[in-house]
């Protein structure tokens, strides 16, 4: 693949970093995002943690696009959304050290470095590829947390520990693989495509549409297996399945649809509205 457009954490200025915030790169959030944001940052500032927000990165893309991000550590959310023009990439570097460890912990902001690029597949595809990486000497307490929206989200695929991953909205392919954090991924476009979410140590909750199928192979070491449907038809695979296990297969698809987790539950809804339907289960 050919990388056409890369952009490196080093080569943005703190003045300029700190003008684009002033310009309101910030002002296209929603006031529910910010209000969130902000109620986040308190709790952050109050167990001593600190952190820098670096300018919105934005990428002219057209037609669906692949997103592949692999990060040290830190939350990842990939979102498809219509209303936005183009490809969108956002990176806050977090340094967890806690109180009186102030000095060091700019230090490992500092240390943290991340790369932005736009490539091509082999069949032309764009591929918004985002890593991250830090030279810190005590990697557990430094995160890179990285949001990337997008028009139209294709394939995703994500790999991070100590952080949570969302992914919505997307049309194709997912693979998770992830660790110390809960994932949800919820798409509204019928999933026929092949599934894989890896976790250890956190929950995992996966939502689609009502004309999606698949083979799915669920297990949960430590935690519980959950499905509920209010479309489609479930068919037993094998009788290995159990409070912490199914195999099935919905609507008779044969794409894999591969989750695991330990100490955590996992979740399936196949439903109407998989971005609406409200807390799992919905007290059935």
């Amino acid at each position: 693949m050919i990388r056409i457009w890369p952009i490196s954490a080093r080569s943005i200025l703190p003045l300029a970093a700190a003008m684009a915030m002033l310009a309101g790169c910030h002002g296209r959030e929603r006031t529910e995002d910010l209000m969130l944001g902000s109620i986040t940052d308190i709790g952050r500032s109050a167990q001593g943690h600190r952190w820098e927000r670096d300018r919105v990165i934005e990428v002219a893309t057209s037609g669906p696009v692949v997103v592949d991000v692999d990060a040290f550590a830190g939350n990842v959310t990939v979102v498809g959304d219509a209303r936005v023009k183009e490809t969108r990439i956002w990176v806050e570097r977090a340094a967890v050290h806690g109180f009186g460890r102030f000095a060091e912990a700019g230090d490992a902001l500092r240390s943290i470095d991340y790369t932005v690029s736009l490539e091509r597949g082999p069949s032309g595809e764009e591929i918004v590829v985002v890593r991250s990486e830090t030279e810190s000497a005590e990697t557990r307490m430094v995160r890179s947390n990285i949001r990337v929206t997008t028009p139209e989200l294709d394939s995703v695929q994500i790999r991070t520990t100590r952080g949570d991953v969302v992914v919505l909205n997307n049309r194709g392919p997912v693979d998770i693989v992830t660790s110390h954090g809960d994932v949800r991924v919820a798409t509204p476009w019928p999933m026929r495509e092949p599934i894989r979410i890896m976790n250890t140590d956190g929950s995992v909750e996966y939502r689609v549409r009502a004309e999606s199928a698949g083979l799915y192979d669920l297990a949960a070491v430590g935690g519980r297996v959950r499905q509920r449907s209010d479309h489609g038809r479930w068919m037993k695979v094998g009788l290995e399945s159990g409070v912490d296990r199914m195999l099935a297969t919905l609507d008779g698809g044969d794409n894999p649809v591969v989750i695991r987790t330990s100490d955590g539950d996992i979740s399936v809804a196949v439903v109407a509205d998989p971005l609406g339907a409200g807390a799992f289960l919905s007290g059935r």
